[in-house]
């Protein structure tokens, strides 16, 4: 599946912003928007989403995947 604009389709958890926004946000707002950005599944059988350039990168975890820094 083609992604709008600038969106890349990559792993669902690659997207960061909207991978750490998943844990943040109410269930069901975030499920629909991750349904609605499917693109399909590479072939390690990832989710694959496309997320926009916004949302590639979380402002807010900047340390993102390091243990320990809550």
């Amino acid at each position: 599946l083609e992604c709008n604009g600038n969106a890349k389709c990559i792993k669902f958890e690659e997207c960061r912003g909207l991978y750490t926004g998943v844990t943040r946000s109410p269930k069901m707002k975030v499920n629909s928007l991750i349904i609605s950005l499917y693109c399909g599944y590479n072939e390690k059988n990832d989710y694959m989403i496309c997320c926009p350039p916004e949302l590639l990168d979380d402002p807010m975890h900047p340390m993102i995947g390091v243990e320990g820094d809550e």
